[in-house]
């Protein structure tokens, strides 16, 4: 994770391919007002980035913008948080 501002937001990327096109895949981090994060835009579960996740505190919800955003919701979301919401459209 890369802090964007201290204790209360950041960002993190990995590569990602789509029809053979490098379209790359960024997530953030934002701290709520009780302390909790917030997940925008989940990335793909791996070790390393359910560790960050875990060091930065217990995350309150994963919003998913659209349906491109939701890739990666169900592979994150159990293994990082298994009690937290999830806001996406219909």
């Amino acid at each position: 994770m890369h802090p964007l501002h201290p204790d209360q937001l950041w960002t993190d990327a990995q590569p990602l391919v789509l029809a053979g096109l490098p379209v790359g895949r960024r997530l953030a981090v934002a701290r709520a007002a009780d302390g909790r994060l917030v997940v925008f835009s989940p990335l793909r579960a791996s070790p390393p980035t359910i560790a960050a996740l875990r060091a930065l505190g217990e995350i309150s919800a994963f919003v998913v913008p659209s349906r491109f955003h939701d890739l990666f919701i169900r592979s994150i979301s159990g293994p990082s948080r298994p009690r937290a919401s999830s806001a996406a459209p219909a």
